[in-house]
């Protein structure tokens, strides 16, 4: 941050909104699955959860996404990885040049 490069977190909404309390000026870019049905898929496919966790996991989606919508400056939608990075590069090159 110090040398006024981007500083990107792969965190959870309540990280999120923990950054923004210290950081109000911080763009934040929430990364949405297509469907509930390809985040669930998409967990199971990963192996790294038990089926207890990633169960959990997919019941607090809904709450998270919709926290997301209050405190996330730009929602991007995960359809397709290379369109979502493009979209996120986007984002961060028009706050660069914003500030």
């Amino acid at each position: 941050m110090q040398a006024g490069r981007p500083v990107i977190l792969e965190i959870d909404v309540q990280g999120g909104k923990k950054v923004k309390a210290l950081f109000p000026n911080a763009e934040m870019i929430f990364m949405l699955p297509p469907t509930a049905r390809v985040l669930a898929e998409r967990l199971n496919g990963r192996g790294r959860d038990d089926e207890e966790i990633a169960e959990k996991r997919l019941g607090g989606a809904d709450a998270e996404i919709a926290a997301a919508w209050q405190y996330y400056e730009h929602m991007v939608i995960n359809d397709d990885l290379q369109q979502a990075i493009d979209e996120c590069v986007k984002i961060i090159q028009s706050t660069k040049r914003e500030s």
